[in-house]
This record gives structure tokens, C-alpha cells and sequence, in this order.
């Protein structure tokens, strides 16, 4: 099987929050090497995997976070410039 892009999503709980997580992203990426995979999340639990911030650089993986509310965005932008070792921007959705 062949698929082009690959969503990682949950909608009841936060994705990182699953103990399993880093295996879904590897096992994920072995069983579809060509797939561009997408996490998305909430943005609230990325320092609870430092590693995965190594796992977005490679091309094939994106995160996209739902973050609503300038509240909930400031709070998120937070926790990204704890987790990202680069400089973070932010490029809001129209």
C-alpha cells in the first residue's frame, strides 16, 4: 500500500499524551518510508519528547497545533520556544 500523507491525530485526549507515541511515529515511518507523515496536537505536551523535536527534521515528518484562543496560543508559543532549539515563529492560518 502507498499513501501520500499520513494524519496522526486524537481526538479525545492529547496525541502525546499516549506512552506509546514515539513508537507510533517510528513504527509509522518504517511500515511507510515515502509517506509525508502529520502530527497533530494541541502543542501543550511537546517537552515531554525532546526527541521528537530530532524526528521533525527529517522532511517527512510535520506538526501542525491546534492552539485556539490568544490565551491558548501565547501558552503553546511558550512551551515551543522551551522544546525547539531554533528560533520559533509563528505562521497563523488565515
Amino acid at each position: 500500500m502507498t499513501l501520500r500523507e499520513l494524519y496522526i491525530i486524537s481526538y479525545s485526549v492529547s496525541t502525546m499524551l499516549n506512552p506509546n507515541f514515539l513508537d507510533w511515529v517510528h513504527g509509522i515511518a518504517q511500515l511507510w518510508p515515502s509517506t509525508e507523515i502529520r502530527v497533530l496536537s494541541n502543542g501543550t505536551k511537546l517537552t515531554q519528547w525532546p526527541e521528537f523535536y530530532h524526528v521533525l527534521k527529517d522532511s517527512r515528518f510535520k506538526l501542525s497545533i491546534s492552539a485556539h484562543g490568544i490565551k491558548n496560543r501565547q501558552k503553546v508559543f511558550k512551551v515551543l520556544q522551551q522544546w525547539m532549539t531554533a528560533p520559533v515563529t509563528i505562521n497563523p492560518l488565515p
